[in-house]
């Protein structure tokens, strides 16, 4: 009959060791994902964030361009969430993907030798965002006497 040898000191790991281990790794391995998914989302949702505002931005420049070179501005909020800007020479159009913008503004009031014009953009949509800003330009003497 065949004896039985007991090798004691035997290099290795048992199968309870590796599991162990194997579960351990795994439980790192899905927290490290679940924080790496999370700043993934936040980093997305942030750059969503900043274009949103950097659009609405260079809207209000535009309003305040065309309104200091030419004296006038027209605002059309469109059906389709777009907004278009007009002045005595150029028209300019707008829009956000998934987003809509309104605009809305008070009648041209004078302060001494400004004429002033407070304007609300309204951006909804997945990232929503409203400014307030006031647009001013300079009364041009002759022009004031003129009116």
């Amino acid at each position: 009959m065949g004896t039985i040898t007991q090798h004691r000191n035997q290099q290795g790991f048992t199968l309870v060791e590796l599991l162990a281990t194997f579960t351990i790794l795994f439980v790192v391995l899905g927290l490290l994902f679940a924080v790496l998914n999370n700043s993934l989302q936040f980093f997305r949702k942030e750059s969503e964030r900043i274009d949103v505002r950097q659009e609405v931005n260079i809207i209000a420049n535009q309003i305040t361009t065309f309104y200091k070179e030419n004296g006038d501005v027209t605002l059309t909020n469109n059906a389709d969430g777009s907004v278009t800007i007009t002045s005595s020479a150029e028209t300019r159009e707008y829009a956000i993907p998934n987003h809509e913008i309104r605009i809305t503004c008070t009648p041209t009031r004078k302060a001494g030798n400004y004429e002033l014009i407070d304007i609300t953009i309204i951006i909804s949509g997945e990232e929503s965002f409203t400014l307030n800003t006031t647009v001013s330009r300079i009364i041009d003497s002759n022009e004031d006497t003129a009116t």
